[in-house]
């Protein structure tokens, strides 16, 4: 089944606080394209919600002009259940001209062997104290998720206060732990910041990255194959606000 939805707004007012409930659950072996839609968790307290998206359990959508903004978790792809991996594996999500702002991490994260395209976005201003939750980053590919990304922009102007910076640093390190055991303690990774996390891979994740920009220049992008200008990035930086005005001015 194939669902097309123009103009919403998530949650629904109809949206059941828990702390295992997305604002926007595609969670079924069917398809959904979204256009010009705001996935907003800003009336909602950490621990009202899991995630503002998660696209999981054999689900698979594309958005076009979409806003995600204001969550601690922003966009979950795949679950990391391995009773579910036969139906994710392979699932397609696509991202284009989307914003994805103020948020702590997954922004999104990809896993369970789904395959993520963004082109023309904007990354914005993760680590943002308000939604804080363990650690921080933008986009982390991982468990082997695949990302495509092209002609997008990121842009971080968050500059974390002490606590949260070392809060990070002791979250960070214990994935890594978790993830890849103790000779994760070697690895210079492992120590880096959320905040400077842009768009990562780790283990048996594939991202290929294209065309991208980041301001400040110390962010990371793995498997940056070229880099946009700095005038094209400004141009798209601003297009994208003003798409995400409209957006959030006319979802309903």
């Amino acid at each position: 089944m194939i669902y097309k939805i123009r103009n919403k707004r998530y949650p629904e007012k109809n949206f059941v606080k828990h702390k295992d409930n997305d604002g926007l659950h595609l969670a079924s072996v069917n398809h959904w394209d979204f256009y010009d839609c705001l996935i907003d968790m800003s009336e909602y307290k950490q621990g009202e919600y899991d995630e503002a998206c998660g696209i999981t359990w054999g689900a698979s959508a594309s958005f076009t002009r979409c806003v995600f903004r204001n969550a601690g978790k922003l966009v979950l792809i795949g679950s990391g259940d391995a009773d579910k991996r036969a139906i994710e594996e392979g699932k397609t999500v696509r991202f284009n001209d989307c914003v994805f702002v103020n948020f702590c991490r997954r922004g999104p994260e990809i896993q369970s062997g789904m395959r993520v395209f963004m082109d023309n976005c904007l990354i914005m201003d993760w680590g943002t104290s308000p939604y804080w939750d363990k650690r921080t980053f933008a986009i982390r590919v991982h468990d082997g998720g695949y990302l495509h990304i092209s002609n997008s922009v990121f842009m971080q102007n968050v500059r974390p206060h002490l606590n949260l910076y070392l809060k990070d640093k002791i979250h960070h390190i214990g994935q890594a732990c978790k993830d890849f055991g103790i000779s994760a303690l070697f690895s210079p990774r492992t120590y880096a910041s959320g905040w400077r996390r842009a768009c990562t891979v780790e283990g048996d994740g594939l991202l290929l990255a294209e065309n991208c920009y980041a301001f400040p220049d110390n962010l990371i992008i793995d498997n940056l194959i070229s880099k946009m200008s700095e005038s094209v990035a400004k141009e798209k930086y601003n297009t994208a606000l003003c798409m995400m005005n409209k957006v959030v001015s006319e979802a309903k």
